[in-house]
């Protein structure tokens, strides 16, 4: 699909993909993208509770 000369706004492509390479072409690279994307979410997310719990101040129940 060549787009010289063409618009680059998103839906008129988006509009496009879906005429000439159907539902399918929308979603293609998706699953690399999460395997990309899920370990570093998952990090952000342990770090982030690690951190919360180190600075959290002790309750009075814990307090020894």
């Amino acid at each position: 699909m060549s787009h010289a000369g063409k618009t680059t706004a998103s839906w008129p492509l988006m509009a496009e993909i879906l005429r000439t390479e159907g539902l399918t072409a929308l979603y293609a690279g998706i699953m690399p993208r999460i395997a990309k994307i899920a370990p570093a979410c998952g990090i952000m997310i342990a770090c982030f509770e690690g951190i919360g719990r180190v600075l959290a101040k002790p309750k009075e129940d814990q307090v020894s």
